[in-house]
C-alpha cells in the first residue's frame, strides 16, 4: 500500500531459498511470488602432485534454457569456503543446470561438467581436476625509444576471438601490470594459441598474436606501444 503509480521492483529474499525479483505495474493485479528452496553442490578440487590448496575460488554459473554448453545467463553463486587445505567447497544454488568454475593460483582455470539440480537437492562428490598452466613472461616498451613502460595493463585472450575460453569465465582473462622495468608475468595460463595485449593511457595499444602456451612451459613476448 502507499506505492506511487508506475513500475516497481519486487525482491523476495528468505534464507535457504532462491532469491526472486519481479517488475510490476502499480496499480495492477495481485502478484503471486514463489521461490524454491536452495539445493547444494559439494565437491573437492584435485591437483596432480599436490595434496593441499592454500587459496581458491569456486563459482557456479547457471546455464540458460536452450543455451549452448559454454553459455551462462550471468547469474553466479560463489562458494564461501576458499581456503580449506583439502580443497573442499560447498555452493548453495537454486534449481537448474550449472557449470562450476575454479580459480587456483598457479593452475589453469578449470570447470566441471554440467550439473543439474532440483529444488532442495543435494549433489555430493563433485571433483574438479586442476592442471598446472603455462607462463607468459615479457616486457612492455615504447616503440620509438625502446624505453620500458610501467603500469601497462597486460591481458590475454584466445587467438580465435569471440569471448573467453570456458574456464576463464566468470573470473575474466588473466591480467597483470607491468613493473618499472616494463616486465610482467602471467601464470596459470591454459594451453592454446593466445593473443597478448598491453594498454596504457599514454600510448596506443600493442598486441602480439600467435603466442603458444603449453602446460608447464614459458612463452616470452615483447610488446611495443606507440604514441
Amino acid at each position: 500500500k502507499g506505492l506511487k503509480k508506475g513500475q516497481v521492483q519486487l525482491n523476495l529474499y528468505r534464507q535457504g531459498f532462491e532469491q526472486k525479483s519481479l517488475q510490476v505495474a502499480i496499480p495492477g493485479r495481485e502478484v503471486d511470488l514463489k521461490h524454491a528452496r536452495l539445493g547444494k553442490i559439494i565437491g573437492t578440487l584435485r591437483a596432480r602432485g599436490q595434496e593441499t590448496c592454500s587459496s581458491y575460488d569456486v563459482m557456479a554459473t547457471l546455464k540458460p534454457a536452450g543455451g549452448d554448453e559454454r553459455g551462462f545467463d550471468g547469474r553466479t553463486w560463489r562458494s564461501p569456503t576458499r581456503n580449506d587445505p583439502s580443497g573442499r567447497f560447498e555452493i548453495e544454488v537454486g534449481p537448474g543446470t550449472y557449470i562450476l568454475h575454479a580459480r587456483v593460483p598457479g593452475f589453469a582455470p578449470a570447470e566441471s561438467a554440467p550439473i543439474t539440480l532440483k529444488a532442495a537437492e543435494r549433489v555430493e562428490g563433485v571433483i574438479i581436476d586442476l592442471v598446472r598452466g603455462g607462463t607468459i613472461r615479457g616486457v612492455v616498451v615504447a616503440r620509438a625509444t625502446g624505453e620500458p613502460i610501467e603500469g601497462a595493463n597486460v591481458y590475454v585472450l584466445p587467438e580465435q576471438g569471440a569471448g573467453l575460453r570456458g574456464g576463464w569465465a566468470p573470473f575474466g582473462s588473466p591480467s597483470a601490470s607491468s613493473a618499472a622495468d616494463g616486465s610482467f608475468t602471467l601464470e596459470g595460463i591454459p594451453d592454446g594459441v593466445l593473443a597478448v595485449t598491453a594498454a596504457h593511457e599514454k600510448y596506443s595499444q600493442g598486441r602480439v598474436t600467435g603466442v603458444q602456451v603449453r602446460e608447464g612451459g614459458t612463452a616470452t613476448v615483447r610488446l611495443e606501444l606507440g604514441r
